[in-house]
């Protein structure tokens, strides 16, 4: 148990942490590495993209988990853990960014 608390605590507090740069294949005229390399990148476009779509009030009620899924961020907002809680529902917005392109894709509300 211990060891999965630090490692969700590690994904939410230590979010540069990610694996080897994906090759992102070659097309003429577009950057040949990726444009979101870091979560950081990636916590600012979803940072940019939520705000319009909800409150900084109800973004405020969830924690904001980026996971590194290799060629893209996985990143979704969801309700804290209460202890002797169980939560359903209440999921916020989650998206995958992809890393090479800042392509955005599978957004929406989880359940």
């Amino acid at each position: 148990m211990a060891l999965l608390l630090l490692a969700i605590q590690t994904m939410v507090m230590a979010p540069d942490v990610s694996g080897p740069a994906p090759v992102c294949r070659h097309q003429d005229g577009m950057i040949d590495r990726p444009v979101v390399p870091t979560a950081e990148v990636a916590r600012s476009i979803f940072a940019a993209v939520a705000k319009p779509l909800q409150s900084e009030q109800t973004a405020g009620g969830y924690v904001l988990t980026i996971a590194d899924e290799g060629a893209a961020w996985a990143v979704f907002q969801a309700l804290p853990d209460r202890p002797g809680m169980i939560t359903m529902g209440g999921g916020g917005l989650t998206m995958r960014i992809d890393k090479c392109t800042g392509a955005i894709s599978e957004m929406h509300y989880q359940r």
